[in-house]
C-alpha cells in the first residue's frame, strides 16, 4: 500500500473513531442532550465534509498518476462494447500489442450482463511509440453450441502523436446467434 493511500485510509477512519468516541461519553455536567446533541451533528458534518474532500483527493491523484505514467502522445486505450446476445456467455478476453499480451480480463456475469445493457468496459490503457502496430484480441464464451467458443481479430494501426482509442465490439453481424468480434479505431 502507498504512503498516498495510507494517508487517505487514515483520514476516512480517523474522523469515524473520534464520532464513535464521541457517542460513549457522558453528557458534562451543565451540559444538556440537546447541546451534546448538536455538537455530534456539527462534528459529523465536519466529517463527512473531510470524506468528500479527501474522495475529490484521491480522484485528483488517480488521474495525475495516470497523466504520469501514460503521457497522452503516447498513451492507447482500449474500450470493449457488446451487443445484446442472450445466447452468448462471454468469459474472458486477452489483448496482446505486437505479440505481447498486455492484459486479460475474465468476466463474471454481471459484468457480461451491464455489457449486453450498453456498458463500455476500458479493458487497457498502455504507452506505445510512434509507428505501426498490431493489436491482437481473443475472446472466449459459451454458445448453446459450443461451450468453447473462441474468436479472435485484430488490427494494424499507426501510432502517432495524438492518444490512440482503439474500441472492441462484439456482436450477432450474421444474425446466427454467432458472435463476431470487431476492432476499430474509435474517434
Amino acid at each position: 500500500m502507498t504512503s498516498i493511500a495510507r494517508i487517505i485510509m487514515l483520514l476516512f477512519l480517523c474522523p469515524l473513531t473520534v464520532a464513535g468516541i464521541g457517542h460513549a461519553q457522558e453528557i458534562p455536567p451543565g451540559g444538556t442532550a440537546q447541546t451534546l446533541r448538536g455538537e455530534l451533528l456539527s462534528l459529523d458534518n465536519k466529517v463527512q465534509s473531510l470524506q468528500k474532500t479527501v474522495a475529490d483527493i484521491s480522484r485528483d491523484l488517480t488521474i495525475l498518476e495516470e497523466e504520469a505514467q501514460f503521457p497522452e502522445r503516447s498513451r492507447i486505450s482500449v474500450f470493449l462494447g457488446m451487443d445484446q446476445l442472450p445466447r452468448f456467455d462471454l468469459d474472458s478476453v486477452e489483448v496482446s500489442v505486437n505479440g505481447k499480451i498486455v492484459t486479460t480480463h475474465t468476466y463474471t456475469p454481471e459484468e457480461t450482463a451491464a455489457l449486453q445493457l450498453g456498458g463500455i468496459h476500458r479493458l487497457y490503457i498502455g504507452s506505445l511509440n510512434d509507428g505501426d502496430q498490431l493489436l491482437s484480441v481473443i475472446f472466449k464464451g459459451k454458445t448453446p453450441a459450443n461451450p468453447f467458443y473462441r474468436s479472435s481479430a485484430s488490427l494494424n494501426f499507426k501510432k502517432g502523436q495524438k492518444p490512440k482509442f482503439i474500441a472492441l465490439g462484439i456482436s450477432d453481424l450474421l444474425q446466427d446467434n454467432t458472435p463476431t468480434m470487431t476492432v476499430r479505431e474509435a474517434q
